[in-house]
């Protein structure tokens, strides 16, 4: 069953300037500047999709979340656009930290059941 975008939004990361990120072969958290990643109007319903991760630009927020095919229905279906200038935060081994980071954890553990389930609806329907 698809969801809708306010669906996507509570099963999304809303990244914020200041969030505390930890990268990889870094010993301390730093912080994401999404000031730098969404610019104005430009940005708006866009997404951006990089190993298996989408970042998405709704309201000047920028959302992200785990790869699944109904979360890019979702966002085409309300308009959304997708493009190659959108910076993917969680998409490189990069993780968001503190409250963030069980949140994060949860969504790809969901997201992959649903997209495993995907692939064995598939299987079983061929």
């Amino acid at each position: 069953m698809q969801q809708n975008l306010k669906q996507l939004k509570r099963n999304s990361i809303h990244a914020r300037t200041g969030m505390p990120v930890r990268w990889p072969n870094q010993k301390r958290p730093g912080s994401l500047d999404v000031n730098k990643i969404v610019r104005g109007k430009e940005s708006e319903h866009k997404f951006a999709q990089n190993n298996g991760i989408i970042a998405y630009v709704c309201d000047g927020k920028l959302y992200v979340t785990p790869y699944t095919h109904d979360a890019v229905l979702t966002l085409e279906e309300a308009g959304f656009v997708r493009t190659s200038n959108l910076y993917v935060p969680f998409s490189n081994g990069d993780l968001p930290q503190e409250g963030a980071l069980n949140k994060w954890e949860h969504l790809i553990r969901r997201a992959h059941q649903a997209n495993q389930a995907a692939i064995d609806f598939g299987a079983a329907t061929a």
